[in-house]
């Protein structure tokens, strides 16, 4: 069977109060680490099951610069991890 999603999945992940509840829970997880680094690697192993590749890392402490210890930024993150293609679906 070929792997789809509808429009209304990808709608309810991007605005469906349960994935945004996941992505607070996620990042008040994550904000238990010390530094990004280790906050972004935190987050791949827990979801993906490996860590970031280079270019995920550099993107990730690209866009929480200058807000490390911001907890709306890290749910944006982790809602946008939790939205990926590669979280929601096995290869």
């Amino acid at each position: 069977r070929p792997q789809t999603i509808t429009p209304l999945q990808q709608l309810f992940t991007l605005n469906g109060p349960f994935i945004h509840r996941q992505a607070e829970a996620l990042a008040a997880n994550l904000m238990k680490q010390k530094g990004t680094e280790a906050r972004v690697n935190a987050a791949h192993q827990k979801l993906f099951q490996r860590g970031p590749r280079r270019t995920e890392l550099k993107i990730a402490i690209a866009y929480l610069a200058g807000n490390e210890n911001n907890a709306a930024a890290w749910t944006q993150y982790a809602h946008a991890l939790l939205a990926s293609n590669e979280f929601q679906f096995i290869e």
